[in-house]
């Protein structure tokens, strides 16, 4: 695949992940649907409008791709994470470096 191998998740987790994309998608397309609908001054102001709302959320989706990828890894480490080994170690380290 082009993401790489895409972990299961529960499907609470990807009306989420797929719910919170669609609403940014939405948002984009009423930009895009209202700068070619309303008046302008000038056209170069209506192309600058209509160029501002495809190129902005188009780089917003690169890293929200690169959310949704990385999410589940950072869940599934959580737990190891969270361990309360983990938790003691890094008091420990604290504690004995204080700056």
């Amino acid at each position: 695949m082009f993401f790489g191998k895409i972990p299961t998740l529960p499907m609470e987790t990807w009306i989420i992940i797929l719910g919170s994309v669609g609403l940014f998608a939405v948002l984009t397309l009423f930009a895009i649907w209202d700068a070619f609908k309303r008046e302008f001054p000038s056209n170069m102001e209506k192309v600058g409008w209509i160029q501002l709302s495809i190129f902005i959320p188009f780089e917003n989706t690169k890293y929200r791709i690169m959310v949704i990828v990385k999410i589940p890894k950072i869940l599934t480490k959580l737990p190891t994470i969270l361990s309360p080994h983990n938790i003691k170690a890094v008091k420990t380290t604290i504690k004995n470096n204080p700056t």
